[in-house]
């Protein structure tokens, strides 16, 4: 997956490693819950790790494909590619 952000003099490319990612993620998740009181815990419990999984997975197959595309009036632009 790639983020570019395009402005007037200044472009920017972030790559990111889908399943460092998502790694990344659960972990965060993971010692978060610890710290986070219980009434907030039930939305982090919501997130269905297997699914995500499985939607990262299904993803891979459409390499190239654009997500998002915003062009914004003073000529900033953000592209999130697969």
């Amino acid at each position: 997956m790639k983020i570019i952000i395009k402005t007037q003099g200044f472009k920017c490319k972030v790559p990111i490693y889908v399943p460092m990612a998502f790694a990344k993620l659960a972990v965060k998740v993971y010692i978060k819950k610890k710290a986070i009181n219980n009434e907030n815990i039930k939305y982090i419990e919501t997130i269905d790790f297997n699914l995500l999984n499985q939607s990262f997975n299904i993803l891979k197959e459409y390499k190239g494909l654009k997500i998002v595309d915003v062009h914004s009036s003073d000529g900033t632009v953000v592209e999130i590619w697969l």
